[in-house]
C-alpha cells in the first residue's frame, strides 16, 4: 500500500479522504520509505501537497486525512529529526489469535452492536472535551522502541546525556556507549560511526568537534554534551 501511496498518481485516490488506512504496513526499501516520510510530514503538518491526477492539471492542496497504520512489525521511518515519531499515537494489541480464530466472531459482534456504538459515542464525548487523542500508557515501551528505530541518535542523547558546554568526551567513548545502549532494544538496527555523529551534529548544532591532547596525542572528541550518569 505504501508503494501506491507514493506513486506519481498515488494521492489522487485520497485527496478528499478523512482517513487513510494502511492495512498491512511493511518496512519498505529506503527509497520508498523516504518518499513516504516526506508525504506523511506534509499531510500531518497541514502543508499543501501536489496531487497529480491523470489527464488533469496538478493541484496543490491540503489533505484533511488522518493516517492509520496497522502492522505486525514496528515501523522504521527514516526521520532522524523525530518529526514523524513526535506525531504518532500507538495502540498495542498484544494478543495473537493464530490457531484459535473465532469464526463466529462476526455474529457475536453483530449482537453487541448497540453496546459497541454507545461505547464509541462515550469515547467521542471524551475526545471532544479533551480536544485531542492521548498516548495510552500501555504502549509507552512500544513508543520508546519506535523512537529508537526512527531516530536512534537523538533518542540516545535524550536518554543518556545532558547539554553541557564545558564537557568534552572522546568520540570513541560516546559511540561505544551508544552501541551498548542500542543492544538493550529488540532491533537489528545498525548505525555506522560517521552516520551517528552526522545525526548528532544535525540535531545538536551547538555540539562541536575538538581534539584535546591526552598524553601528547590528539583525541577526537565532542564538546557540548555530558553524561547524565557518568560511566564507570
Amino acid at each position: 500500500e505504501e508503494d501506491s501511496f507514493t506513486d506519481t498518481f498515488g494521492l489522487e485516490l485520497y485527496e478528499d479522504a478523512q482517513v487513510i488506512t494502511f492495512g498491512d504496513f511493511r518496512n519498505s526499501n529506503t527509497r520508498t520509505m523516504s518518499r513516504l516520510v516526506s508525504q506523511i510530514l506534509k499531510i500531518v503538518g497541514g502543508d499543501k501537497v501536489p496531487v497529480n491526477r491523470k489527464n488533469e492539471k496538478v493541484v496543490d492542496k491540503v489533505l484533511p486525512a488522518r493516517l492509520v497504520f496497522a502492522s505486525n512489525l514496528l515501523p522504521r521511518f527514516n526521520d532522524s529529526a523525530g518529526a514523524v515519531a513526535g506525531r504518532m499515537l500507538l495502540l498495542q494489541y498484544p494478543n495473537s489469535y493464530l490457531g484459535r480464530e473465532d469464526k463466529l466472531l462476526p455474529m457475536k459482534l453483530k449482537a453487541e452492536m448497540a453496546g459497541i456504538l454507545n461505547w464509541a459515542l462515550d469515547g467521542l464525548d471524551r475526545l471532544k472535551k479533551r480536544g485531542s487523542f492521548v498516548q495510552p500508557k500501555s504502549a509507552a515501551p512500544l513508543f520508546k522502541n519506535v523512537r529508537v528505530r526512527t531516530m536512534p541518535t537523538k533518542t540516545f542523547v535524550e536518554d543518556q546525556m545532558v547539554v553541557d558546554g564545558n564537557s568534552v568526551l572522546p568520540k570513541d567513548e560516546v559511540f561505544m556507549a551508544f552501541e551498548a545502549w542500542l543492544e538493550g532494544f529488540s532491533t537489528t538496527l545498525a548505525v555506522h560511526y560517521d552516520h551517528f555523529f552526522s545525526q548528532l551534529y544535525d540535531n545538536y548544532p551547538d555540539v562541536v568537534t575538538t581534539k584535546p591532547r591526552v598524553n601528547g596525542e590528539q583525541v577526537p572528541s565532542i564538546r557540548g554534551l555530558g553524561w547524565k550518569d557518568p560511566f564507570g
